[in-house]
């Protein structure tokens, strides 16, 4: 007897999809908009375009080491 778990792996996808928009939200924008005010540029990155980067299939999973990339190098730049 087989038992289908598509329902289960429907919500663990989801909540993977949810927790990468989360994380995106707040990382892209940092990252993007800090590195903007370094090249003298006015940050416009809002949260939902971060969010949006952070659905995308491997550049949203780069959302936590680019921020810590990019807080690390504003110590040394600014």
């Amino acid at each position: 007897m087989r038992v289908s778990n598509g329902g289960a792996t429907a919500i663990v996808v989801v909540i993977i999809l949810l927790l990468s928009a989360a994380v995106g939200a707040f990382c892209w924008t940092y990252s993007i908009n800090q590195w903007l005010q370094v090249f003298g540029k006015e940050p416009i990155i809002e949260w939902w375009q971060g969010m949006l980067i952070g659905f995308v299939p491997y550049i949203g999973q780069f959302s936590v080491p680019v921020a810590v990339l990019t807080w690390i190098a504003s110590l040394i730049l600014m």
